[in-house]
Order: C-alpha cells, then structure tokens, then sequence
C-alpha cells in the first residue's frame, strides 16, 4: 500500500479480516450459550432436590474455568463438605475434569468450555 497507493485494496484486505473475525466471535459465542443452556438442564435435573449453588457455580465456570473446592466454597457460600459433593455431581454429570490426579488438594477444569476457547 505504501509503495504502489492502493488504498482501497488495503481497506478492502482489512475489513475483510474484521468480518472473519467477527464471524468467527459470533459462532463462538452461540456455542457457547448453547453449552450453558445443556449443563444448565443437566444441573437442574441432578440438583433439583439438593439446590444450594449449583447455579451459581455453574454460571462461575464461564469466568472462572479452573477451580478447586476452596473456590467453590467463596462461590457458594456452602461448607467444605458441600462444595466438595457439588464438585463430585458436577464431575459426574461431565462438566468439571479433575486435572491433578491428587487425592488432596484437586484441580478441576471446565473441559468443554476450555475446547471451545481454544478452537
């Protein structure tokens, strides 16, 4: 551009990549609403007699994907005892993946959503 002038091939090559990555950021997104409404169902489902912050981590994990159960705790407000049977109902039902391979002191992250950030 510099050299032959050609400004609207330049305006051309740029705004063309502003709209891939904008298609790419609105597909993202829909996969991602659509993630949270199936785990969202998933989570009702599981917990419908136990309630008790299962919402309010599964929302969470969208900002915060990486957790243990001291986090689930803050996120809660439930005992150790709780937070740790939430984490166990979440990783049975396939949204949190417990990374560490400890009997103590886990890590657990949110998988399916990790794929979809790094796709």
């Amino acid at each position: 551009m510099r050299d032959s002038g050609d400004w609207e091939g330049w305006i051309k090559f740029f705004l063309q990549g502003v709209s891939n990555v904008s298609t790419d950021a609105f597909g993202k997104s829909m996969k991602i609403i659509a993630l949270r409404e199936k785990h969202r169902h998933a989570v009702i489902e599981d917990m419908r007699s136990r309630g008790g912050g299962a919402s309010a981590l599964l929302d969470a994990l969208f900002t915060r994907p990486i957790i243990d159960v001291k986090v689930v705790q803050e996120i809660t407000g439930l005992t150790h005892v709780a937070a740790g049977e939430i984490v166990s109902r979440f990783e049975n039902l396939g949204i949190l993946e417990e990374v560490t391979g400890r009997h103590r002191n886990r890590v657990y992250h949110f998988a399916d959503y990790l794929k979809l950030l790094e796709a």
